[in-house]
């Protein structure tokens, strides 16, 4: 009797129905262009008065005129290299690069007027014939009112040829006036801000030149924070690896379950998460790494719960039409590499199966989110960038070609 019910419950975790597919491979995804190498590079340093405090800031002001370095010697790869100071919506060509370590460069002396940012102004200037250069910014990337559009709408026509894009984040001292992107005030005195190299060209050149300046600085002695990404590049989507109850004892999972009649058990179904939710369960929670646990979540940083959406999925044999009414995304939180999606499910709400979508190119990196000058920022906004989050997020989707796979894709199946 005992063997024959081992039998039964074996069975039962091993067929019975096949869940929809998790993602759905699109058969009219855009190749994405590849650009050659050029041997141009094209250096802005933006000249707006945000950026002064960088000049002064250690004292000296060394690890500004470090990263100066750091980027002249790497550039020196290229057979051409110019310079510009950018800012009021032009470009004047600087002699040499370290004319950005001199007091006068962002402004207030003669014949040296301030100016505002103007960050697209490098995606303006002309080039040499042939491939895409190597365009390379140097920002803080407080950009005027937050309006990223002119910056989005300049790259793109470097994007449609091919080019990737790359940004590479440091902390610097800073002594001065710290403005937002609306020109407010919001600190005077001494902070360790967040400076920026947003680079685009083929993605050799970008890669290359980034991780050459990150080497030099290191070789040079700068002891600061730095942080890089590759903005929109390939990878592989996040699928839900284990899910949990909340509270934590309140649902179980892995094991088969039961909806609308048809048993679907784990095999056969790899890329789902199968739960139980009991009577005291107000909701589960989501991970794309079975190494993170309840405990670990909170190391986590917080990203718009808005960037998932939810679509229900259809059941063969079931009574009615798919919905997601009564499942909300209700928190996201990135720790590292990985995703985790916090979910509440109305009482009442019938058993069902739903896929949590993160659209290709939307999905933060954690250094973005803690870098970002969110409306909760209070002490730390000196030292944060106001719409880091949604300049770079605007930027990766730009770079993801049409029909992409998504970032995060995260299926489940429950029963209540």
């Amino acid at each position: 009797m005992l063997m024959a019910m081992g039998i039964a419950l074996a069975t039962a975790g091993c067929s019975g129905g096949q869940l929809p597919p998790c993602v759905q491979v699109r058969a009219d995804v855009q190749e994405a262009k590849i650009t050659p190498p050029s041997q141009q590079a094209l250096i802005g340093i933006d000249g707006s008065g945000s950026m002064a405090g960088f000049l002064s800031g250690g004292g000296d002001g060394e690890d500004w005129k470090r990263l100066l370095r750091a980027i002249k010697l790497t550039a020196g790869e290229f057979k051409s290299t110019e310079t510009y100071r950018i800012g009021g919506s032009k470009s004047t060509t600087m002699g040499a690069i370290d004319e950005a370590a001199e007091p006068c460069y962002f402004g207030g002396c003669a014949g040296v007027p301030s100016v505002a940012s103007s960050l697209d102004t490098l995606w303006t200037l002309p080039q040499q014939t042939g491939p895409v250069p190597l365009r390379v910014m140097v920002s803080d990337l407080e950009v005027n009112q937050g309006d990223i559009s002119a910056l989005r709408g300049a790259i793109g026509a470097d994007l449609r040829r091919g080019a990737s894009i790359g940004i590479l984040g440091l902390r610097l001292p800073f002594e001065g006036t710290v403005f937002d992107s609306n020109a407010k005030r919001i600190h005077d005195g001494k902070a360790n801000r967040p400076l920026y190299l947003l680079a685009t060209g083929s993605r050799g050149a970008v890669e290359s030149f980034l991780a050459g300046v990150r080497q030099t600085l290191a070789l040079s002695g700068f002891k600061g924070p730095i942080e890089s990404s590759l903005l929109g590049g390939k990878t592989a989507t996040l699928k839900a690896a284990t899910a949990w109850g909340e509270p934590r004892a309140s649902a179980s999972s892995g094991l088969p379950i039961r909806i609308s009649g048809t048993t679907y058990g784990p095999s056969g179904n790899a890329d789902y998460q199968l739960v139980k939710l009991l009577p005291t369960a107000a909701g589960l929670v989501v991970s794309s790494s079975k190494g993170l646990v309840a405990s670990s979540v909170a190391a986590g940083s917080a990203a718009p719960a808005d960037l998932m959406t939810i679509s229900p999925l259809a059941l063969a044999g079931a009574s009615r039409e798919p919905s997601a009414e009564g499942v909300t995304v209700t928190e996201l939180s990135v720790i590292g590499g990985e995703l985790v999606a916090r979910f509440t499910v109305a009482p009442g709400t019938p058993g069902g199966a739903f896929r949590g979508t993160v659209k290709a190119g939307s999905l933060p990196e954690q250094w973005w989110l803690t870098w970002n000058r969110g409306p909760a920022a209070a002490g730390k906004a000196k030292d944060q960038t106001d719409n880091l989050l949604l300049t770079l997020t605007s930027l990766s989707q730009a770079v993801v070609p049409a029909g992409s796979p998504p970032a995060a894709a995260f299926c489940v199946a429950f029963t209540t």
